[in-house]
C-alpha cells in the first residue's frame, strides 16, 4: 500500500514549498496566519480546483489539510519528524517508527481512502474524535495521541497521527513471541477492561468499534488500547472493504441492523479478544459464515449463522477459570442489553483474578 495521500508532481513546486512552510511554522499571529492560509487555499483551488484539472483531487487534499492546520493548529506537530523504519501497513495506511523530540514514536500515515472526504467530515473527525482522544489519553491503558502531522515530501502530501512507539508490539505479537502465563494474560485483560471503562465513562462516550488484539499495543509490559479514533472515523462507510474486513472485525456488526458502533458491540468484541488472548486462537474462526454470499449477495439479505461460538477450551477447563468463562459468555450474549458494562466487566475480571494462583 502506498503511503502517499495523493500524487502532487503536477502541482507547482512553489505552492508545495509554501504549503510545507505553513506546516512547519508556528504562527506568531493567529489572524495573520489565518489570512495567509486562506489566501494560499484560494490560490490552489483557483489554479487546480476545476473538475477538468487532473490535479483537482490533490488540490482539495492540500486545501483540506491547510484548513485543518488553521482550525486545529494546536493539534499539529510542527518540527519535521524523521522516519527510521517501516513497520507495516493496514486498512488505514502505513506505520513507521520515527523520531520526535529525541523519543521513539509511531507515525501512522493515513491512506487517501480516509482523507478523500468532504471537509465537514474531516472537521467532525478532528473535533469529536482525535481531539477527544488526545484529551483523554492520560490513562495508563489508553495509547496517547501526541498529535497530528502533515508533510510535503518528494512531490506528495501526507497526513498522519503520532503516538508513542510501543516496544512490545501488538498484544497478539506479544503473546505469541513470549512465554506469557495464563495469569499474566488475565492481568492484561483486566488492564484492557480498565482502558475500555475509561473510554466508555467519558461524558461523551468514546466507542472503539474495532477492539481486537492487533489494536491493543504493549509498551514496557503495559497494554494500551489504540486506534479507536480511526475506528470511529469509518463509521459512515457502508462497504466492507473500507471497514478493513479481517478475522479481527466484530462479526456481530456485519449483519443487517447491527452495523453501528455501540458500547455493547465493544463488549462483544472484548469477549472475542479475551478468548484469543487466553487460547492464542481467534474466536472468529469458529463462526460459520457464507463468504460467497457475503461478498456477492445483498447485505440486506445476508444472515449471520446463529451465534455458533466455541465451547469452553481445555486450557480453561479447571475450576479457577469458571468466572472468566462466564464473563466471556456474557460478553457474547445475543441481546446487547444482557452484556456487562465496561465497569462491570473490569470489576468482575478483577475479582476473578483472586482465584488465579
Amino acid at each position: 500500500m502506498s503511503s502517499d495521500i495523493a500524487p502532487a508532481d503536477q502541482i507547482s513546486s512553489d505552492i508545495l514549498e509554501r504549503v510545507e512552510d505553513v506546516l512547519r511554522r508556528s504562527p506568531e499571529s493567529i489572524d495573520d496566519f489565518t489570512v495567509e492560509v486562506d489566501e494560499l487555499i484560494t490560490e490552489i483551488l483557483n489554479e487546480y480546483g476545476d473538475e477538468s484539472d487532473s490535479c483537482q483531487d490533490t488540490a482539495y487534499t492540500l486545501a483540506y489539510i491547510l484548513k485543518l492546520t488553521n482550525e486545529f493548529n494546536f493539534m499539529f506537530i510542527k518540527p519535521k519528524i524523521i522516519r527510521d523504519i517501516f513497520l507495516g501497513g493496514g486498512s488505514f495506511g502505513s506505520v513507521f517508527k520515527a523520531n520526535y523530540n529525541n523519543s521513539a514514536v509511531a507515525l501512522k500515515i493515513i491512506d487517501q481512502a480516509f482523507t478523500d472526504k468532504k471537509y465537514e467530515q474531516l472537521k467532525t473527525w478532528f473535533s469529536r474524535e482525535l481531539r477527544h482522544w488526545r484529551d483523554i489519553s492520560n490513562h495508563d491503558n489508553v495509547l496517547e495521541l501526541i498529535g497530528c502531522y502533515a508533510e510535503v515530501n518528494e512531490g506528495s502530501i501526507e497526513f498522519g497521527l503520532v503516538s508513542p512507539f510501543a516496544n512490545g508490539g501488538s498484544l497478539s505479537e506479544f503473546c505469541e513471541n513470549r512465554k506469557v502465563t495464563l495469569a499474566a494474560k488475565h492481568h492484561h485483560l483486566v488492564s484492557i477492561s480498565l482502558g475500555l471503562q475509561h473510554l466508555h465513562n467519558q461524558r461523551e462516550a468514546l466507542i472503539h468499534g474495532d477492539l481486537c488484539c492487533d489494536n491493543v499495543l504493549v509498551h514496557d509490559e503495559v497494554v494500551k488500547i489504540a486506534d479507536f479514533g480511526l475506528s470511529k472515523y469509518d463509521a459512515g462507510i457502508s462497504t466492507l472493504t473500507m471497514q478493513g474486513y479481517t478475522e479481527d472485525m466484530n462479526f456481530e456488526r456485519i449483519g443487517p441492523g447491527v452495523s453501528s458502533r455501540t458500547k455493547e458491540t465493544d463488549i462483544f468484541a472484548f469477549g472475542s479478544l479475551a478468548y484469543e488472548v487466553k487460547c492464542t486462537l481467534s474466536a472468529h474462526c469458529f463462526i460459520l459464515i457464507d463468504f460467497e454470499q457475503l461478498f456477492t449477495g445483498s447485505t440486506a439479505q445476508f444472515q449471520l449463522a446463529p451465534y455458533t461460538w466455541p465451547s469452553r477450551p481445555y486450557v480453561l477447563g479447571d475450576a479457577r477459570w469458571d468466572d472468566l468463562w462466564r464473563i466471556v459468555e456474557d460478553c457474547w450474549a445475543k441481546e446487547p442489553v444482557n452484556r456487562p458494562s465496561a465497569k462491570d466487566l473490569a470489576s468482575r475480571l478483577q475479582r476473578a483474578a483472586g482465584s488465579i494462583v
